[in-house]
């Protein structure tokens, strides 16, 4: 039974340390379900609603992992300095969407990794936190190891570059596949968050879990809804159509009318 038993014989509840201290002692949420059993007892109406134990036993799939994210993507308690000190002043109060997506299916952040200033560059020496081999932090703390998977970014080979220098796996999802709220923008319309990873199968393991529409990003869609709808490679349109706006704006620039 998760209580102390008082001298008087009596189970007294148990506090916050004295929790963590029982669950060092066992594996699983056997506690939890024995609690719940005594909460089913219960006879002073104290409950609306109870946990079923399927619920309880509910196994995060990345319960413990350790990943790191580059330092242009927020992460709670962090500075996101994307490798210029000056530009982050407090830490985030917040993650990212793709962090805390993957958070929630109990990874946890080891640490923010290196990167040319504003991901602006693929030499891996412009940085202030010094320069290091192979063009990025995140493909370097896998390739070496150190963590199974990391988050890059990928506007123009920021991604690809450094998964080739450091013989990892780096997947490049589809633009809007998951969200890049929370990452300080290179260019939004190429922008993308990449999974560094030593296998395939881990790699479209992160893929399902992070993915997903995400209202705040002005990218992002259904990933599972883009398959579905997308036309085939290799399949003819019946027939071939080209937009012109009939009134576009010119922003002052009224001699490129004419042109038009």
């Amino acid at each position: 039974m998760p209580a102390i038993i008082s001298a008087r014989g009596k189970a007294s509840p148990l506090t916050i340390s004295q929790w963590r201290a029982l669950q060092e002692s066992v594996s699983g949420p056997t506690n939890h379900l024995s609690l719940l059993e005594q909460a089913e007892l219960d006879i002073s109406h104290a409950w609306i609603s109870l946990a079923t134990p399927e619920q309880i036993n509910k196994k995060l799939p990345l319960l413990g992992v350790p990943f790191a994210v580059k330092d242009n993507t927020a992460v709670a308690g962090f500075h996101t300095t994307a490798a210029y000190p000056s530009f982050s002043t407090e830490p985030a109060n917040t993650d990212s969407t793709v962090v805390a997506r993957l958070k929630s299916y109990g990874d946890i952040v080891i640490g923010k990794t290196n990167l040319d200033k504003f991901a602006t560059g693929l030499v891996a020496t412009r940085s202030p936190y010094g320069a290091w081999r192979e063009s990025s932090g995140s493909g370097v703390a896998v390739g070496q190891g150190l963590v199974p998977f990391a988050l890059g970014t990928d506007t123009a080979g920021s991604g690809r570059v450094p998964a080739g220098f450091n013989n990892v796996i780096e997947l490049k999802p589809t633009r809007g596949a998951l969200s890049t709220h929370g990452v300080v923008p290179a260019c939004r319309s190429l922008d993308c968050v990449p999974i560094f990873s030593l296998t395939l199968e881990d790699a479209e393991l992160l893929l399902q879990l992070a993915k997903g529409y995400d209202p705040q990003d002005a990218y992002s869609r259904s990933r599972l809804d883009y398959i579905t709808n997308k036309i085939s490679r290799g399949t003819p349109l019946s027939k071939q159509v080209m937009a012109v706006r009939s009134h576009p704006k010119w922003f002052g620039q009224s001699q490129h009318a004419d042109a038009y």
